[in-house]
């Protein structure tokens, strides 16, 4: 994962900190440069990249293998896509047909939860 693909936010959200109980008890030199050291900070990354398997994958990366020390929020835009839960079944949910033809992609995510576009 390359640093260069995060826009960081540097504003603040909270103007006094919440009591955040610690996510983990890293040190601030096995956090990559996109993460915030600093504890009672809140991390924003913004993708820029367009692909939702990208996104997804770089959201379960995070989540399975960085010991995320700060809430963080990881926002991102997708071109035309339809996201599925885990256990929905595609053909229940859309037009699987249709699909190709107007250009959109279809992911499932690894999470349950409904259909998203």
């Amino acid at each position: 994962m390359h640093s260069l693909l995060f826009k960081q936010s540097k504003r603040t959200i909270l103007s006094t900190p919440l009591f955040l109980r610690p996510f983990s008890t890293t040190t601030s030199a096995d956090l990559p440069s996109f993460l915030s050291t600093q504890p009672d900070k809140v991390d924003i990354l913004h993708a820029e990249s367009n692909d939702i398997l990208f996104n997804l994958a770089t959201e379960e990366y995070m989540y399975e293998h960085l010991n995320i020390i700060n809430p963080m929020l990881f926002v991102w835009r997708n071109t035309k896509t339809i996201i599925i839960g885990k256990h929905q079944n595609p053909w229940k949910e859309c037009r699987v047909q249709l699909l190709e033809q107007d250009g959109v992609v279809l992911a499932r995510r690894k999470s349950g939860g409904g259909c998203v576009y």
